[in-house]
């Protein structure tokens, strides 16, 4: 049987709900303030464009399948393996970030590192939040926030060239 909308609405505003929709907004303002922030102690750190801009349609798709991916390999899979191992989901978002800025971003200097180290503590802190209520909301956290950063990292590639 279909719901009707005043009871769609009503299950929306439950207070587990309001507080993932709260925990993601929040997560989001530090995520992208500590990257502008970041940003700003190294003015002029931008990657170069312009082979970046030749097919914006292909790079964001690209983009959103290895954000995707990435917050799978290193934010989901670390603190799960860990939570069922060793009872320790902690440990595995620190494994997580510790992997993701030396393997993916060592090439980058220290901005590169110090950016993505910020993120994947951001989104794995915001995983941590949800996870004890629900792992389909814990999930959407995770995945939610690194295609925001991408939406944001793309504007800002997009913007520069």
């Amino acid at each position: 049987m279909l719901e009707s909308a005043p009871h769609r609405i009503t299950r929306l505003l439950r207070p587990s709900y309001v507080r993932s929709i709260l925990v993601f907004a929040l997560a989001a303002l530090l995520l992208l303030g500590g990257i502008v922030l970041l940003g700003a102690a190294s003015p002029g750190a931008a990657p170069d464009v312009d082979t970046l801009t030749q097919a914006p349609a292909v790079l964001a798709v690209i983009g959103f399948a290895l954000m995707t991916l990435e917050a799978v390999v290193f934010t989901i899979l670390p603190i799960e393996a860990t939570r069922r191992l060793w009872r320790r989901p902690v440990l595995g978002a620190v494994i997580g970030a510790a992997a993701y800025g030396p393997l993916i971003h060592w090439d980058n200097g220290w901005l590169g590192l110090a950016t993505s180290i910020w993120i994947v503590a951001v989104v794995s802190g915001a995983y941590l939040i949800e996870r004890p209520s629900s792992l389909a909301r814990a999930i959407c956290q995770a995945v939610g926030l690194k295609l925001l950063f991408w939406i944001f990292a793309l504007a800002a590639l997009l913007g520069d060239a």
